[in-house]
């Protein structure tokens, strides 16, 4: 399995660790998604936010 063309089932627990924040498990559960509180926008934003990655403009620009 391959991010960001990197083998992540060869890294060690340290490598795994720290490229971690930049990955996002998407679940598809089709209630959840069709929330009508949470838009796409927002869903995307949420790692964002929950990371320290972006926040504001930035992270509306991200999204």
């Amino acid at each position: 399995m391959f991010f960001d063309e990197q083998d992540i089932l060869a890294m060690d627990y340290k490598r795994l660790r720290k490229i971690r924040s930049r990955m996002q498990m998407v679940f598809h559960d089709p209630f959840g998604l069709l929330n009508p509180r949470m838009n796409v926008g927002s869903i995307i934003a949420e790692p964002l936010s929950i990371h320290k990655i972006a926040k504001g403009e930035e992270k509306e620009e991200k999204r």
